[in-house]
């Protein structure tokens, strides 16, 4: 069905979502191609990173590194939205983005909803996630401390200092608890 140039990223509800990079071989152009009609169907140009489909939605970054805002677009490619501007790393939890925003000491987690309408920070001096587990966003600070937050960025603890995410591993299903476990 597709020619070996190109990437594909998932195939969901009878579609495959793939990319074709670009003749100057910078960024790709994604597509989606209907498995039953083989209709394919340009869904952005100059797209810098798939992440992934949503609710019939796929979402992606446009751009390069100093420009990279956060699209969303429906498989027929008419519904186009953006959802923020200069994303960097994304996790998608329970109906929920959340997107690196800043750098170093400036870097923040925030929550935003599916069409960018609800958005708020989580925490901040973000080093890196560890995991989520129910209501509770665990992650190394830029001080290298574990930290718990909940995922309205209300009631953020500190846990143990010293960590990276290979020294952790966050064991719960009702509660903030952790179980800390140091790799030598």
């Amino acid at each position: 069905l597709l020619d070996d140039n190109c990437d594909v990223h998932t195939v969901f509800d009878g579609k495959v979502v793939y990319s074709i990079w670009t003749p100057n071989d910078y960024n790709k152009d994604l597509y989606v191609m209907d498995i039953k009609t083989g209709v394919n169907t340009l869904i952005e140009t100059n797209v810098y990173n798939f992440f992934r489909a949503i609710n019939g939605r796929v979402y992606y970054t446009v751009g390069n590194d100093d420009y990279c805002p956060l699209f969303s677009n429906n498989t027929e490619g008419t519904d186009r939205l953006e959802i923020m501007k200069n994303v960097e790393d994304l996790t998608y939890f329970e109906g929920w983005l959340y997107a690196f925003k800043g750098s170093g000491l400036n870097t923040a987690l925030v929550k935003i909803s599916l069409d960018g309408k609800q958005r708020f920070v989580v925490c901040t001096q973000l080093k890196e996630i560890v995991d989520f587990v129910g209501n509770y966003v665990y992650y190394i600070d830029t001080s290298s401390v574990l930290r718990v937050v909940r995922n309205d960025g209300k009631d953020n603890r500190a846990i143990a200092s010293g960590m990276s995410k290979k020294n952790v591993i966050v064991e719960s299903d009702v509660s903030p608890t952790v179980v800390v476990i140091e790799i030598h």
